[in-house]
């Protein structure tokens, strides 16, 4: 594992050149992704980061974002409102995106949701983990992935449970239907397993080999 020396000594080597111009953050108002946007902006360089977040959670994120742009004037920071535990919400922000930018060099994907309150479906059908933790992100990467290539050096960064990481997929019941097969743990496993599966396969595309 890469200790964090390492990790604050790369962070700090980074220059106008090579620092991600232009990012998508999905679940940054809290944990990791708030952490991550923070210390991106912090490092007083011209970047522009759109911040994805639902509407209950913009008056919290507003004074962070306001003390990020005091902090680095050479910042520009986007918040873009969404439900993202809706997939049609995904798609919109998604064009949004693509109509605002010719390419995205860092995708940072952290949202998620414990369901240890029992099984919750949205409105399109899907259970909330699931669509947060997989099918949601599984979109986001896809349907930017033209954006990405054209970044000279594209990232997608996505924070899921790989603790939970095992061989027990259940691949006759993806979304865990089955009577005794939902629960708070398994789904985070589950996703985290379909996660990986998802993201290798993608990074055996050619075309991807520099994401």
């Amino acid at each position: 594992m890469v200790s964090l020396t390492e990790v604050r000594a790369s962070n700090a080597a980074l220059t106008p050149s090579t620092v991600p111009k232009t990012a998508l953050f999905v679940g940054a108002t809290s944990g990791i992704g708030k952490y991550t946007l923070t210390e991106l902006v912090s490092l007083n360089l011209p970047v522009k980061c759109y911040v994805v977040g639902r509407k209950a959670s913009e008056p919290a994120m507003r004074p962070v974002l306001e003390a990020l742009r005091r902090k680095n004037t050479q910042a520009e920071l986007v918040w873009v409102e969404a439900e993202v535990s809706l997939l049609s919400e995904v798609k919109r922000v998604c064009e949004f995106i693509k109509q605002k930018e010719e390419r995205l060099d860092l995708l940072c994907l952290t949202a998620g949701y414990a369901p240890f309150g029992g099984r919750h479906d949205t409105v399109e059908g899907i259970e909330v983990t699931h669509a947060l933790q997989y099918y949601g992100r599984m979109l986001f990467t896809l349907s930017l992935l033209p954006l990405l290539r054209a970044s000279p050096s594209p990232r997608v960064l996505t924070v899921l449970g790989g603790s939970f990481l095992s061989t027990n997929l259940l691949v006759d019941d993806l979304d865990l239907r089955k009577a005794g097969n939902f629960g708070g743990m398994r789904s985070q496993t589950h996703m985290s397993i379909m996660n990986t599966l998802f993201l290798d396969r993608l990074a055996s595309d050619p075309q991807n080999a520099p994401v």
